[in-house]
């Protein structure tokens, strides 16, 4: 009698381990584009909560408040920062360098990931982006890009104290100052 042995040939061995190739081959760019498309969305609800929490902090005080936009020279990192404004840009804070700023009514935003993710704005530090008037919840009318690879969403201030964030940009001043 003859005695079978339970295994596998070196051909299935192969065609398996092709089979696993091929399917790596289009799961890992879907994956990686998810990925970043999840990061994207994060960045910007920790965006829209961090412009919320300015909102309610200037309804909240008596003072006038500015949004201030900082990037690196290599537009590698970026910042917001929303501070009490000040009628001379004498003692405003810059989010790149918080080591030097003594004030205490400021809040900073600091994105998860620069490297995929841009802003682009036309006023930077020391310039502010927007005013909040803390009477009748009003700014100035102003709008910033938050950007990366495969999606770009523009942020839009109205003067009645509305953000509204709009993904068809195309029609949006904002594309004029793109960098």
């Amino acid at each position: 009698m003859q005695r079978y042995y339970a295994g596998l040939t070196v051909i299935e061995v192969l065609t398996v381990m092709s089979i696993i190739a091929l399917l790596s081959l289009f799961a890992v760019p879907s994956w990686q584009y998810l990925h970043t498309q999840l990061r994207f969305h994060l960045e910007q609800w920790r965006l829209q909560q961090f412009l919320l929490q300015v909102q309610q902090r200037v309804n909240h005080s008596d003072t006038n408040w500015g949004l201030y936009a900082s990037v690196s020279n290599d537009r590698q990192k970026w910042c917001l920062i929303a501070q009490i404004a000040k009628e001379k840009n004498t003692d405003l804070c810059d989010c790149l360098r918080l080591s030097s700023c003594s004030q205490d009514t400021k809040l900073v935003y600091f994105p998860q990931s620069t490297a995929k993710i841009r802003l682009i704005t036309k006023q930077y530090y020391p310039q502010a982006i927007t005013f909040f008037n803390h009477t009748r919840h009003t700014m100035r009318n102003a709008c910033f890009l938050l950007q990366s690879d495969h999606k770009q969403l523009v942020f839009k201030y109205s003067g009645v104290g509305g953000v509204k964030i709009d993904e068809q940009s195309s029609t949006s001043a904002c594309l004029q100052y793109q960098s």
